[in-house]
């Protein structure tokens, strides 16, 4: 394991190595475990984050993978575990949690990347586990393990407002 991002391709019916996106791409090593999603036109992104906790995202554009921390670029805080990365609502977007375990979004929107804190939801309370972001029923969803050691919800509803649910 040398903590790169390698693509593999489908190839006449085999798996084969495609490229080492971190040496392409220019990205740090990888720590943790990367998470790859598609976007409403199918195109690849890989999200990871780094040694320090700087989130990185991979992406192809024109034929080309390229990469940017998507920390810097949002204003975020640093991640103190894995990113999850999904589609929802028209945006590329990715859920996380910092060493204090408030709940972040990144989301991809008129050309650039926004945090949102999402631990200001009234209810939400520290997360315990990585975040996991879905959607479900139309709606955009993330589950999380709190320190309450239940599980929770916090999810957009029909006009945009973020509200908390326990389970």
């Amino acid at each position: 394991v040398d903590g790169h991002v390698h693509e593999l391709v489908r190839w006449n019916g085999n798996w084969v190595h495609s490229d080492d996106l971190t040496r392409r791409t220019d990205t740090p090593i990888v720590a943790g475990t990367p998470m790859a999603f598609a976007d409403a036109q199918g195109m690849p992104h890989v999200v990871f984050r780094d040694g320090s906790g700087q989130l990185y995202e991979l992406y192809l554009s024109g034929g080309d993978w390229l990469g940017r921390n998507i920390t810097s670029e949002s204003g975020g805080p640093l991640s103190a575990g894995n990113p999850h990365g999904f589609f929802a609502a028209y945006a590329p977007r990715v859920v996380y949690r910092n060493d204090y375990g408030q709940l972040y979004e990144l989301t991809f929107w008129e050309g650039h990347w926004n945090a949102r804190n999402l631990s200001t939801t009234l209810g939400t309370l520290p997360a315990a586990s990585d975040p996991v972001g879905y959607v479900g029923d139309g709606l955009v969803r993330i589950i999380y393990r709190a320190t309450d050691d239940q599980l929770h919800e916090l999810k957009y509803d029909a006009v945009g407002n973020l509200e908390h649910m326990d389970f």
